[in-house]
């Protein structure tokens, strides 16, 4: 064999390394995403269980089922607490809401916190709310849980919907 042959070999054995070398790191970073987007939701779901389970110990759940029908029978007190609650409420389904756009979280955990926020529509309380408070959010996710709320059929999935904000991105 000579030296130029030699070279040549060395360079085809280089090569399959880089080659291998690349399968390798690609193994290994989508590992770690599907690692990464287990972590988020798991995460997503321990900070409104821990939440929910903070305020069920609580008035809230009582305040709650009153503002359903309006803010006018609370005390400036009970208001206050609703409102604490909103607003983490909203600030976690935020947080969620821009997990899910970047493709971090799946779109079955997405449509049970979507419906959720649905849900919450239903109470006169946090319609009020809402129009009060949500200039305290980003304007993205305000604007989807603005069409969110106006929607006229509850029976829109989730990716109906961001399938209507993809519309006009420039607007969402």
């Amino acid at each position: 064999m000579t030296i130029i042959e030699l070279g040549a070999l060395g360079e085809l054995l280089g090569s399959i390394g880089v080659i291998g070398t690349l399968v390798y790191l690609a193994i290994q970073v989508r590992q770690n995403s599907r690692s990464l987007n287990w972590t988020i939701e798991q995460s997503v779901a321990e900070s409104l269980s821990s939440m929910f389970d903070a305020a069920a110990g609580t008035d809230v759940p009582h305040i709650y089922t009153r503002a359903a029908s309006g803010l006018d029978t609370l005390s400036d007190e009970e208001i206050a607490k609703f409102g604490f609650f909103l607003s983490s409420y909203f600030k976690k389904m935020e947080q969620a809401y821009f997990q899910y756009s970047r493709g971090n979280l799946s779109e079955e955990s997405w449509n049970a916190i979507d419906s959720t926020i649905l849900i919450q529509f239903q109470s006169i309380g946090v319609k009020r709310f809402w129009r009060l408070r949500a200039p305290n959010y980003q304007t993205k996710f305000r604007n989807y849980v603005d069409l969110l709320e106006s929607r006229d059929s509850p029976a829109l999935s989730s990716s109906d919907v961001m399938n209507e904000l993809k519309k006009n991105p420039d607007d969402f």
